[in-house]
């Protein structure tokens, strides 16, 4: 999935090797809800913009709205998975019913 590889290329290019690691385990726990959501909302669009902004502000080595950017794409996911009306809660592979 093109979100994985963005992530793992910012780990990357991050040289910060405890991020590069932490990246598959955080995808094991994290992309199967990501996937829910997306196969539930049509989120493809805000995603694809989001990375842009991520990258763009990279780009300008602008470390502030980069955080600020990341804010955004991690407060955007928690909106998708409460607009997919998934509970957030749920511990991590338990089935997942609508509220």
């Amino acid at each position: 999935m093109l979100d994985i590889e963005f992530h793992q290329i910012i780990a990357r290019a991050s040289r910060n090797r405890a991020l590069q690691l932490s990246r598959e385990p955080m995808s094991q726990l994290f992309y199967p809800a990501f996937l829910k959501v997306f196969s539930r909302l049509n989120a493809g669009k805000r995603l694809v913009f989001a990375h842009e902004k991520i990258l763009q502000v990279l780009n300008d080595r602008n470390s502030a709205e980069a955080r600020s950017w990341m804010d955004k794409h991690i407060v955007d996911f928690r909106r998708g998975y409460e607009l997919a009306n998934f509970d957030i809660e749920a511990p991590v592979g338990a089935s997942q019913r609508p509220a």
